[in-house]
This record gives C-alpha cells, structure tokens and sequence, in this order.
C-alpha cells in the first residue's frame, strides 16, 4: 500500500502530526492530489543535474491536475492547487534541489509517524516503490 494511503488511515491524532509536516510550506492538497508522482519522484535519488527539472515538472503535474478539477465541490482545491504551484515556480525555481531535499524528509518524517502509529515494520522496495508490509 502506498504511503499516502497508509496515512489517510492513521488515527486523528496521527493525521495531525502528518499534516503539520508539510505546515504552510506545501500544501496537504498537493500532498492528496499528487500522492503518487511524489512517491514514485522522491524516493528515486536523482543527480543534481535531474533535480533542477523537478519544480517545473511538479508545477507542470499541479496544473494538470487543477485543469481536471471542474466540478464545483472541487473548486476550493482548484485554487489551493493553483497557488500552490505559482508559490513553488517563485520560491524554487532558482534553487530545485531545496524543494527536492524538503519533499525527501517530509516523507521520511511522515514514514516515521505512520510506523510509529501503527507499528508496521518497514519494507524498502526495488527502485522507486517502497511499501509497508500488510
């Protein structure tokens, strides 16, 4: 099970650690709506060289992904998604491997609040899938 689906299943209290991760500085819509592109990105360790193309690859799939929102209950998370990407686009175009570096232990840290709340060992998978056990 992926990782953003194990933490959806975490007690509130948990899910409160998980969300102050990620604070003001990125968005839990993000988090929710890219869930498997971050994933599958982060957990592979790129050069530095790849790492500079992430933001605007980031911003190119938060975009993609507002375009798609259109129905109305999907409006409010439209807009978060939308600012979030011209805030990633003016803090980290200069500097990619910031944003990079932070999403790494932003997952590592949500990995360790899920381990700790439900006890679940931890299981690294094959190239860019890591997996708790079941």
């Amino acid at each position: 099970m992926a990782l953003w689906a194990r933490a959806q299943q975490l007690p509130q209290e948990s899910l409160q650690k998980v969300r102050a991760i990620y604070g003001e500085h990125f968005p839990i819509e993000v988090r929710h709506c890219l869930a498997t592109w971050i994933e599958n990105r982060i957990w592979t360790q790129e050069p530095e060289e790849q790492q500079r193309f992430f933001v605007e690859e980031l911003v190119q799939e938060i975009q993609t992904h507002a375009e798609l929102m259109l129905s109305p209950e999907l409006f409010v998370t439209k807009m978060k998604l939308i600012e979030a990407s011209k805030l990633f686009r003016m803090q980290y175009s200069h500097a990619p491997h910031e944003l990079y570096t932070y999403m790494r232990r932003c997952l590592a840290l949500e990995m360790d609040v899920i381990q700790n709340a439900m006890g679940t060992p931890y299981i690294a998978q094959p190239q860019t899938e890591r997996k708790y056990s079941e």
